[in-house]
């Protein structure tokens, strides 16, 4: 949203941002939304008025965006079956990633479509605020919009450190990746649905500069992997008291 509709303890929304609030979302009085700035602030809002005009409400809670420390990590996770994805977006915001990005890949169970996509996005976003209050995060990671797995290889930018986790991966372990990285500031982490990746994927994945690697012969369930990988970077990269 823009700043220019945030006044005092109040935000109002009009043109753009409302037709899709009314319209997709089908926002009504009394529900609670996660609000994002342009300076990338968020705002916890209960909402007072939803009209054709405009959707007022009151700010309950504000969290400006100041990372603890300068390296960004981006967790990228399949979308699993369930209250997974719930589960992985508290405990990765716990432990402090920056963004999460949603992806649907083959293997894939759960296909929102675009308006399922976007209430399960603002339920997303917002109990990434939650689980950031709850640690004592002053910055809530960013929930991104779903997209499939090609687009986000095609589309993502250049990162320090690239990992996709795999069962197949015999060769390359975490520990060794992690050890001969040095002056790392960005990382992006990959994380397969139940089933995991395909083979296919997994070689796109290797072309567009990912590292493929494992965890040793255990194999984890979609919502445990990242807390693993995830607790073992932060260690090794000297984060994680």
């Amino acid at each position: 949203m823009k700043n220019s509709q945030i006044k005092d303890d109040r935000i109002e929304v009009t043109g753009d941002l409302l037709k899709h609030l009314l319209g997709s979302l089908r926002i009504k009085i009394g529900e609670r939304i996660v609000f994002v700035d342009e300076d990338k602030n968020r705002y916890l809002v209960a909402v007072t008025h939803a009209g054709k005009d405009s959707i007022t409400g009151n700010i309950i809670d504000k969290t400006v965006l100041i990372r603890k420390h300068g390296v960004s990590i981006n967790l990228v996770q399949a979308i699993p079956k369930g209250p997974k994805f719930d589960y992985i977006i508290q405990k990765s915001t716990e432990l402090g990633v920056s963004a999460i990005t949603p992806v649907i890949s083959e293997r894939c169970v759960v296909r929102p479509e675009k308006e399922q996509a976007q209430a399960k996005l603002l339920r997303w976003r917002r109990i990434a605020l939650e689980a950031a209050q709850q640690s004592n995060r002053r910055d809530v990671p960013e929930i991104k919009t779903p997209v499939t797995f090609t687009e986000f290889l095609t589309s993502y930018g250049k990162v320090d450190l690239k990992i996709l986790l795999w069962e197949g991966e015999k060769e390359h372990g975490i520990k060794d990746i992690l050890k001969n990285t040095k002056d790392v500031k960005s990382v992006a982490v990959v994380i397969g649905p139940e089933g995991g990746f395909s083979e296919n994927e997994v070689k796109i994945a290797v072309e567009k500069g990912f590292t493929s690697v494992s965890l040793g012969e255990s194999i984890l369930r979609t919502e445990t992997a990242p807390i693993v990988i995830l607790s073992i970077i932060l260690y090794e990269l000297g984060l994680l008291i």
